[in-house]
């Protein structure tokens, strides 16, 4: 029996250091974190939406789809890597060209984040957030 009680309580305490490791890591890999609004209509119709603050893919007919250019840059003197992360009602639609992105010191990428409707989609608004989370790159 003692000898249960022995390998539990080193596998807890086994656990609880991978957690606190980990949490600890990410905490301090973690350079930033942004929410971005994101919204698309489907309707009888097409539309075009412009906005800089959210991303706005306008209305479309369903089966339609709609992409927006997002442009990231590195002004640290270290790696990072730019994760995506949709969130919401539109997460099964969206499309990212590169997920993650690595970039380099100074270095600028382009990246398309398309969404696309399903063509049994159901007239209506559709919201979500992009979650576009920052870290150091392992060097």
């Amino acid at each position: 029996m003692k000898k249960i009680n022995a390998i539990l309580i080193i596998l807890i305490m086994a656990f609880t250091t991978i957690g606190v490791v980990s949490i600890v890591y990410n905490t301090l890999t973690t350079i930033g974190i942004r929410d971005i609004e994101m919204d698309a209509k489907v309707g009888d119709r097409i539309g075009i939406a412009v906005d800089s603050d959210k991303f706005i893919f306008g209305m479309m007919q369903p089966g339609g789809s709609a992409k927006r250019e997002v442009f990231i840059g590195n002004e640290h003197d270290f790696p990072i890597i730019v994760r995506f992360a949709p969130i919401g009602q539109l997460k099964p639609y969206i499309y990212i060209s590169e997920n993650p992105a690595l970039l380099q010191p100074g270095e600028n990428k382009e990246i398309n984040i398309a969404v696309t409707m399903p063509k049994d989609m159901p007239y209506g608004n559709y919201t979500g957030i992009m979650r576009v989370i920052f870290t150091k790159a392992k060097e």
